[in-house]
């Protein structure tokens, strides 16, 4: 469910159990063209969807973070804005990406970090793949 679909009272009552936020990140420079920039969106939208429909009434998806920074300056941003949310009652969060440089960042306050692959055939079974990495996220953290 998208941030914006939630009322005060939906929030209020259900917050416990609306506990997992996800955070996406395009990574735009500025350097793209507009045909580019839609093509990342577009990509950024179809792996969402795989995470928002099978978990809805779990996940609560935020607007999305579209714009770069450089390596220390990304991280420090990131962990700012994960404590933030976490401030706000969400026990996990999951940063996803077509940017694989967020696994070069040290991002441990999110639970998980998912990059899908530019590679179609990588991509095969992905969805499966990002559905268990979530399952697995919540199961793990459970069981301490």
């Amino acid at each position: 469910m998208k941030f914006s679909e939630i009322e005060k009272n939906i929030w209020e009552e259900h917050q416990e159990y609306l506990d997992t936020c996800v955070l996406p990140y395009t990574g735009l420079t500025g350097d793209e063209n507009p045909m580019e920039t839609t093509k990342a969106l577009e990509d950024l939208r179809d792996i969402l969807e795989w995470i928002e429909i099978p978990f809805k009434g779990r996940v609560v998806t935020y607007p999305a973070v579209h714009f770069s920074l450089e390596g220390q300056y990304l991280e420090s941003y990131f962990k700012t804005i994960c404590l933030n949310l976490k401030k706000q009652g969400f026990k996990y969060i999951i940063l996803i990406s077509h940017r694989s440089e967020i696994h070069n960042l040290n991002l441990q306050d999110f639970g998980l970090l998912l990059t899908p692959s530019e590679n179609e055939e990588e991509n095969a079974n992905l969805k499966e793949e990002i559905s268990n990495k979530v399952q697995a996220l919540w199961n793990n953290n459970n069981d301490s």
